[in-house]
């Protein structure tokens, strides 16, 4: 079985020298000025939420099902299992489409 550990987001705000609101509002600024499409960037800034998990902090991003796809930059990316991968041939990009209902959730 897999270990995996939580380090954790007021730890980092700490070494940074900024408040756990300081470094929330950062994570919410540099997805603001992604190359994220419009639609992407406002589910996610709608849905992210910080969270006190033992202590450490964490930060939880749902993102809901996209009704469009979802571009950074020119790049399309695509779910494939339990990975994001950038799409690259057409079918990929169909898939995409077709599989847009599926919820992602990512926790930093």
């Amino acid at each position: 079985m897999e270990s995996r550990f939580v380090v954790g987001v007021i730890r980092e705000a700490k070494v940074l020298g900024l408040s756990v609101e300081n470094y929330f509002s950062k994570w919410k600024d540099a997805i603001k000025n992604s190359e994220m499409s419009l639609s992407l960037k406002n589910s996610i800034l709608s849905n992210m939420d910080f969270n006190s998990f033992y202590g450490l902090g964490i930060i939880v991003i749902t993102i809901p099902p996209q009704k469009e796809l979802s571009y950074v930059g020119e790049e399309i990316y695509w779910r494939n299992s339990d990975s994001t991968e950038q799409a690259k041939t057409p079918k990929q990009i169909a898939m995409q489409h077709s599989d847009s209902k599926n919820r992602i959730r990512l926790e930093l």
